[in-house]
């Protein structure tokens, strides 16, 4: 973002505004925490239980919505901003396991009004250790994925010093310790101290793990920041990218990515449905078929239908000359959107239900979103539902929704069916 002046002066005091607001309301929960961080780290290192009490029921398209609220030990440490607490939800094997933004991974049984996580012993702090995550709040982990008995973790590798990318950690799944190992750690990072536009932002990182069979998996990686890498065939950044867990080889699955945010493999369809943040405005779903020949281009950042943060002013004209944003994609040789959300809902992660029928989640909007795709694959009904709360992931398994709310730090289960 550039910002100038007052503009800079003023978006960081609301911002502070916001977190001290955020803090006042929920002193009551944590009168004695003075650092989300360091709370964080002695939680994991003593294995603290992480755990939650159903505190109310609503109603959702006439399905019940439980919301589990932190009884104690609350997960603090944020992503976007100093708080409240950030984590990742995966369900396996009848547990529900929680992976917060810097390690704390526990699992849960669901059964009556408790959820009580179990921590796992690991060794994630030798891949991002209290040096990168004191660097800043969107230096952290990003995504968890269990399949075949094991676990794959992303997160913003600092490969050399200030030079940083999104890498994966693996382990075979144990219950009572897990040692994880390198998977995919590429040589390609970007520099903070030196980029093109002078801008570096790891929150624009990506991350998304899924599988589309047994031995393939897919990894989202965002630009950083680094625009001009999205439409460059050589970088890693900017793309979604296709690897084999076995040889550890890797290729291009699509590219011209911002920073995607949700990534789902529709098996029946045989597609791939994408979110992914816009600047202001633009956030997209995105189809990307499985069997192509080419490489799929959604055209960041050289069409969107958004603009560049502080829009088209003094100051912003080489921006726009560099990536002039176009808005057709279509007519600039790019694949459209799904569905363009302007202004942006701050989209995040997106499931399948049953056939043809989604959820995608929001987290500046604080809603999710249901929504159906026809037979010519095109979003047919679209229908929003405010959840009040900043919604970082969001799982479906066994018949039930399962969302992690950051504003509260809860997981709400939606027992659909």
């Amino acid at each position: 973002m550039i910002l100038h002046g007052n503009d800079k002066q003023k978006k960081e005091i609301n911002k502070l505004k916001n977190d001290l607001n955020w803090l006042a309301k929920k002193r009551e929960l944590f009168p004695k925490i003075i650092n989300p961080l360091e709370s964080d780290i002695n939680l994991k290192k003593n294995l603290t239980e992480i755990t939650y009490k159903k505190n109310s029921t609503t109603k959702i398209k006439d399905k019940n919505f439980n919301i589990y609220n932190p009884d104690k030990n609350l997960i603090l440490r944020g992503i976007a901003s100093f708080v409240p607490g950030s984590a990742y939800l995966e369900f396996y094997n009848d547990n529900l396991f929680l992976l917060s933004s810097i390690g704390i991974l526990g699992y849960s049984k669901i059964s009556g009004d408790k959820l009580v996580f179990t921590q796992i012993k690991n060794n994630i702090d030798e891949f991002i250790g209290i040096p990168q995550l004191k660097k800043r709040n969107s230096v952290s982990l990003k995504d968890l994925k269990i399949f075949n008995n094991k676990i794959f973790i992303s997160l913003t590798n600092e490969k050399t010093k200030d030079c940083w990318n999104t890498s994966i950690i693996y382990a075979d799944l144990n219950l009572k310790e897990l040692k994880f190992n390198k998977l995919f750690f590429p040589e390609e990072c970007i520099n903070s101290l030196n980029t093109k536009d002078g801008e570096f932002d790891p929150i624009q990182s990506g991350g998304r793990i899924i599988n589309l069979d047994d031995k393939i998996i897919l990894l989202s990686i965002g630009d950083y920041r680094s625009r001009q890498l999205a439409q460059n065939k050589k970088s890693i950044f900017g793309k979604i990218l296709k690897i084999n867990i076995k040889t550890k080889e890797y290729k291009i699955f699509s590219m011209g990515h911002r920073n995607p945010q949700g990534l789902y493999y529709d098996a029946y369809n045989n597609f791939v449905l994408e979110t992914e943040h816009g600047p202001e405005g633009g956030d997209e779903i995105n189809l990307i078929e499985v069997n192509k020949n080419s490489i799929p281009n959604y055209g960041w950042a050289i069409a969107s239908y958004g603009e560049h943060y502080g829009g088209k002013t003094k100051g912003n004209e080489k921006l726009y000359n560099d990536y002039p944003l176009l808005k057709s994609h279509e007519k600039n040789g790019f694949i459209e959107p799904l569905k363009s959300f302007t202004p942006s809902i701050g989209i995040s992660e997106i499931v399948g239900l049953d056939q043809n029928n989604y959820l995608v989640s929001s987290l500046r909007d604080q809603s999710i979103y249901f929504f159906s795709l026809n037979e010519n694959k095109k979003i047919s009904k679209i229908e929003k539902f405010k959840l009040g709360e900043r919604i970082r992931d969001v799982i479906y398994k066994e018949g039930k929704i399962f969302i992690f709310l950051e504003d509260s730090v809860s997981i709400g289960i939606i027992d659909w069916k």
